[in-house]
């Protein structure tokens, strides 16, 4: 082998050499400018995420402010519940489901609408589970207090907002 082929071997293998460092660079550099751009944009997709349910928590309080009206869920009849709460009050309000409690926490009104089907439908169970006393859904400090966030339903996101009634 004359000296011009291991030359050519050297410097092929030199230019082998930094093309797979070269390689090895810009992949993690890519790989580090696309971790940052999927970080900034889940940041900016969870902003939003939390800016609509603020915005829903917000109208679900004017709701209930609305509804706070009655002088007391104790002494209401479910006649006047069900005729305040026709199809086109759940379909206008955008909601799916309105349970009224007791102060002793019994159950007084409750009624469950899908506004797909425009049809109403049971409360589900798991709902029942989460309004045990002592849970935040139930319990109040003070008339002003609420407690408003998601809850998890056979796996399904619902926006939730409680409040005790007030007048």
């Amino acid at each position: 082998m004359g000296i011009r082929f291991k030359l050519l071997g050297v410097i092929s293998l030199v230019f082998a050499g930094l093309l797979g460092t070269l390689s090895v660079l810009i992949s993690t550099i890519l790989a580090a400018n696309v971790t940052l751009t999927e970080k900034s944009d889940m940041v900016r997709d969870i902003a939003r995420i939390n800016a609509y349910l603020d915005r829903e928590v917000e109208d679900l309080e004017k709701i209930i402010l609305d509804e706070n009206g009655m002088s007391s869920i104790d002494n209401l009849e479910t006649d006047h519940l069900t005729d305040d709460f026709s199809d086109k009050s759940f379909e206008d309000l955008d909601l799916n489901m309105i349970l009224f409690l007791s102060k002793s926490g019994e159950v007084v009104y409750e009624q469950g609408y899908d506004n797909k089907s425009e049809e109403y439908t049971l409360i589900p169970p798991e709902i029942y589970e989460e309004l045990q006393a002592g849970n935040r859904l139930v319990t109040h400090n003070d008339l002003e207090d609420r407690t408003a966030g998601l809850l998890l339903v056979s796996e399904t996101p619902l926006i939730i907002v409680s409040a005790p009634i007030i007048k």
